[in-house]
């Protein structure tokens, strides 16, 4: 005779299946966006949304550095002072804020390509160490739904109530 589980049992299994799928969910929500970025940088170095921010971060650092300098001329050297103040009076518009636009335009480029990136990681394949911890938790998990399924067929089912006929 083919006795059925303590209800202890069947509670704790029910609790681990739970916490397994938990930990598996967790696990794939869990990435930031640094870990994304990394994927998809894994997957395809130049891939064009990772250039484009590369180009981006120069394009920030170099309008930055010239900005800076730009306002720094004055002081430097008299003779690149006249020359910009030619190149202001022509353009009507002052060769500091120009360049603090582009670098603006730049930066709002940095932070658009990050976020597409990190969007377009999130269907890159896992890194190695991601896809063994990843693994793992299917492979605990598929274990645990085995074991839940073989002590459901195992476990006798109650005595199916009898209809008597009428009289």
């Amino acid at each position: 005779m083919v006795r059925s589980p303590p209800p202890s049992v069947v509670a704790d299994s029910t609790e681990r299946l739970a916490d397994a799928r938990q930990r598996l969910a967790d696990f794939e929500e869990s990435a930031n966006q640094s870990d994304l970025i990394a994927r998809l940088r894994a997957a395809d170095p130049l891939h064009p949304l990772l250039v484009v921010r590369a180009l981006a971060l120069i394009g920030c650092l170099v309008g930055g550095v010239a900005t800076v300098g730009s306002l720094l001329v004055p002081w430097i050297d008299r003779g690149l002072a006249q020359q910009m103040a030619a190149l202001e009076a022509v353009s009507g518009f002052a060769v500091p804020v120009a360049l603090g636009l582009l670098t603006a335009c730049a930066a709002v480029i940095l932070i658009s390509m990050q976020f597409a990136a990190a969007t377009a990681g999130t269907n890159a394949p896992w890194r190695p160490h991601e896809a063994k911890i990843h693994q793992r938790l299917v492979s605990d998990l598929r274990q645990l739904e085995a074991q839940s399924s073989v002590r459901e067929r195992l476990t006798p089912r109650g005595a199916s109530p009898r209809i008597a006929p009428r009289s």
